[in-house]
């Protein structure tokens, strides 16, 4: 790196994963925060520095599910930057899981569901159209 370049710590990266159960539902949440308090989401959160998005995503999964994912088995399945620069990853757990542990108090409610349902039961957009995408694959 060269002596005069300097490094932020300000890109925001938030990453969203599809788990699924043996029955291919999909686990979602039910936000306990703004913005979104009371709307479907898909588990995730904000990466910190020093961790890959997988691992983010695995940490976030935990956290806010109980549901106990392998980092090294999530695979990317989509990423794009907003108009405000923040980037947003979407990616997929590629084996079952289940909900082994409790969850924290950024979720009011936690449930593997075969249906999106419609997009304004959702905090975000692209994680309703994400959510549908995965339950249309069977």
């Amino acid at each position: 790196m060269k002596a005069n370049m300097k490094t932020y710590d300000n890109a925001l990266t938030t990453v969203f994963v599809l788990v699924y159960n043996e029955q291919r539902q999909l686990l979602v949440i039910r936000r306990a925060r703004d913005p979104g308090y009371g709307l479907l989401g898909l588990p995730g959160g904000y990466q910190m520095r020093g961790e890959t998005w997988q691992e983010a995503g695995a940490r976030e999964v935990l956290e806010e599910t109980g549901c106990l994912i392998d980092p090294t088995q999530v695979s990317l399945t989509f990423f794009r930057t907003d108009r405000f620069y923040n980037n947003l990853v979407v990616c997929q757990y590629n084996r079952h899981a289940q909900i082994d542990h409790p969850h924290d108090s950024e979720a009011l409610d936690v449930w593997f569901t075969c249906s999106a349902g419609t997009c304004d039961q959702w905090a975000h957009p692209d994680l309703h159209a994400a959510a549908k995408e995965f339950l249309n694959q069977k």
